[in-house]
């Protein structure tokens, strides 16, 4: 889904896309975006991943309603940009 929502906004826009991403580098997807020139924020560890970690359990009860609720790793990185205010980039 990402990789098409670049190619649309490099098609229909101006905009110039950013990526917060966690995960290890480099990989064949940070390869990518970066081919395409999207700016890569990595971002490790937030401060609230100990907080949704406790409540996973409670959430894969909902797993029929989103394949989120699977896994805490897909959670924290589907909520990486409330972090946006704190990673110390500027955007124009």
């Amino acid at each position: 889904m990402a990789q098409v929502a670049v190619l649309s906004a490099r098609a229909v826009t101006q905009l110039k896309p950013v990526c917060i991403f966690r995960g290890d580098e480099p990989n064949a997807f940070v390869r990518w975006l970066r081919v395409h020139d999207v700016r890569v924020v990595f971002h490790a560890q937030p401060e609230w991943r100990g907080m949704l970690e406790k409540h996973v359990a409670a959430l894969k009860s909902h797993a029929n309603l989103s394949p989120l609720y699977h896994d805490v790793d897909r959670l924290i990185a589907t909520f990486l940009r409330v972090d946006i205010p704190i990673l110390g980039f500027l955007d124009e």
